[in-house]
């Protein structure tokens, strides 16, 4: 009789451990599938900002006049700060930068103030990515646009 307690005693023993490692192997599983699931959150939001840069810098809106003659991924100045100034006065504007923190274009030469065009409310902790391109003044007195180098700096949500 106790030969047989014993027994019972053992296998329930194996059987607890064989549970005991089967939870532990399941937490193991969950914990490596929420690591991959935040990482390709992370991928996403990226992505997101870097489509929404490219975009930006591609908007037909912002663009030069002067096409073809300009060069590629060439942006007017004036455009950009009506655009600025259009945020400003017409909130419903924002819905347009959503996936963006805040958007800035700074011109590298020759080296001059960074005009900001979107800064959202929250503030984000997120990486900023930018874009070169040729940002473009038009001169009425020549009938020219003067272009400059700078670069759009997109900054995505956190």
């Amino acid at each position: 009789m106790k030969k047989a307690q014993m027994k019972i005693q053992e296998m329930a023993f194996v059987l607890l451990a064989l549970v005991l490692l089967a939870i532990i192997g399941f937490i193991f599983f969950l914990k490596l599938s929420q690591n991959k699931l935040v990482e390709s959150a992370t991928d996403i939001k990226t992505q997101t900002t870097l489509s929404l840069l490219e975009k930006l810098a591609n908007l037909p809106e912002l663009e030069c006049y002067c096409k073809p003659s300009c060069k590629a991924n060439c942006m007017d100045k004036d455009k950009i700060n009506s655009l600025k100034t259009m945020l400003q006065t017409n909130k419903n504007l924002e819905s347009l930068f959503q996936g963006l923190s805040s958007l800035k274009v700074k011109q590298i030469y020759p080296p001059e103030n960074e005009i900001v065009i979107y800064t959202s409310r929250t503030p984000s902790n997120a990486s900023s990515y930018q874009t070169f391109i040729n940002l473009c003044q038009y001169d009425t007195g020549r009938y020219t646009y003067d272009c400059n180098m700078a670069m759009i700096i997109a900054k995505g949500v956190s």
